[in-house]
């Protein structure tokens, strides 16, 4: 029997690199949840040793972290006139995003740790949105929070409650701007 030796050279690419684990992570919390989201289960999704992803993360939590910066990471809204149409383009995209990682939202809700870094990228987008508006800060901050929660609903409802966004969009912004006016008013 003659066996195949081993050229010299460089080694074979590796089976798993940080990007793979890390969408293979999104897809298995989107199929099963967080609860069969484990680091056995990604290695099957993977078929690698459940070892070999220790070499990349220390734990599932730190793959779904780093899978959250990377999904936000694209949240990417359209360029608009306006801090309306800038706010609706946010909105848009945020929703949109959200709408094909529900499972990753409802994670992020549960882990402020997880949370931080997709919510300093999310609140970026948001403030520069509204510096037209000149908003004190914690009018500012007010004007935020509702803006997420708006958003974290819609996503979670689905596709239907979707159709809808737009239009009830118009509500929440109209009160951003009441804000904006309440705040010149007092200034005079």
């Amino acid at each position: 029997m003659v066996r195949k030796r081993r050229s010299a050279g460089r080694p074979r690419k590796p089976v798993i690199d940080r990007e793979r684990i890390l969408g293979a992570g999104l897809a298995l919390l989107e199929a099963r949840g967080l609860e069969g989201t484990t680091m056995r289960a990604l290695a099957r999704r993977l078929r690698v040793d459940p070892m070999a992803l220790y070499h990349y993360f220390p734990d599932r939590d730190a793959v779904l972290r780093a899978a959250a910066e990377r999904v936000y990471a694209g949240l990417s809204p359209r360029p608009a006139r306006g801090w309306r149409g800038r706010l609706e383009a946010l909105a848009v995209a945020y929703v949109r995003l959200l709408g094909r990682s529900g499972e990753l939202l409802r994670y992020l809700t549960h882990d402020a740790q997880a949370a931080s870094g997709p919510s300093v990228r999310f609140a970026a987008l948001f403030h520069a949105g509204i510096a037209p508006l000149q908003l004190p800060p914690r009018a500012a901050r007010v004007a935020h929070d509702a803006f997420v929660d708006f958003l974290h609903g819609f996503a979670l409802a689905g596709p239907g409650a979707r159709a809808r966004l737009r239009a009830e969009l118009a509500v929440l912004l109209a009160g951003i701007a009441a804000l904006s006016r309440r705040r010149r008013a007092r200034a005079r």
